[in-house]
């Protein structure tokens, strides 16, 4: 019988695009016992990690919360998985954690994290890698760049995006010269389904479009797909300390060369 798939986060912006065939596993990341919250997870089932604080201004909030759930909280889900000894665990990490480049990432690329968010990530990486060191094909990092879509949180750039529809709104798009690579969370959670089914697929992977789109003309794609254009007099046409991240996913397309990555925002999520 194929195991099921369980996996958490499924209310984040990600996870609430997995379908209902993926199970809701609640675990609560803040409590720092093995002996406490029993799962119940059997051998043979797959487990997608996708709980968590994301993003530099959640964890920047308060850090040491974000530690106990995004770093110890992840560690411990993983000793519950390897406990019920399941076929692959698949944790979702962040482009965040390169150090940056002019050139496409690939998986190989050094990590030098420079925000809190992503000094999290990468020691959740670590930690998982030395704990899976002997049953490494059952272990699976999901690196996700640029995610861009209308449902997404306020402080990211589609929450700036839906701020310049409003006229009575004073908010301007910074860095709107800055190159990323986006995917909508549809789209990522799609994938990451497809991963997590995949027993090909293990270590460290990128998923992105390898496609590289100014900030700019992401907002501009994103107001004409619903009837609007984009306020010259809000966009602040200026370089970040990072200006291009792009991710090389030839690992990923070498695996599952069918799946849709290409950004493709939906405006019927815009409301």
């Amino acid at each position: 019988m194929k195991g099921r798939i369980f996996a958490t986060g499924k209310t984040g912006t990600i996870g609430k695009h997995f379908s209902k065939d993926i199970l809701d596993l609640k675990f609560d990341l803040t409590v720092q016992t093995t002996r406490l919250n029993p799962i119940f997870l059997s051998s043979g089932d797959v487990l997608i990690h996708a709980g968590g604080l994301v993003g530099d201004t959640l964890v920047d909030l308060d850090p040491l919360r974000a530690y106990n759930i995004n770093v110890l909280g992840t560690r411990n889900l993983a000793l519950h998985a390897l406990k019920a000894n399941v076929s692959k665990f698949v944790f979702l990490s962040s482009s965040h954690v390169y150090a940056p480049s002019n050139s496409k990432l690939k998986e190989t690329h050094v990590v030098k994290p420079t925000s809190e968010y992503a000094k999290q990530k990468i020691e959740a990486e670590n930690i998982l890698l030395e704990l899976f060191k002997k049953k490494s094909n059952k272990l699976c990092i999901v690196r996700i760049f640029s995610v861009l879509d209308w449902d997404v949180k306020e402080f990211t750039l589609g929450g700036g995006v839906k701020k310049l529809t409003s006229p009575n709104s004073n908010y301007k798009l910074n860095y709107a010269l800055d190159v990323r690579d986006f995917l909508t969370p549809k789209q990522i959670a799609d994938a990451v389904v497809k991963i997590s089914d995949s027993h090909e697929i293990s270590g460290i992977i990128n998923l992105c479009s390898g496609v590289g789109i100014s900030n700019e003309y992401a907002a501009k794609v994103m107001l004409e797909g619903v009837g609007m254009t984009l306020p010259e007099d809000r966009i602040i046409r200026v370089n970040s300390t990072n200006p291009i991240v792009i991710g090389d996913n030839s690992k990923l397309i070498s695996q599952l060369p069918k799946l849709n990555l290409i950004w493709e925002p939906n405006p019927k999520s815009f409301s």
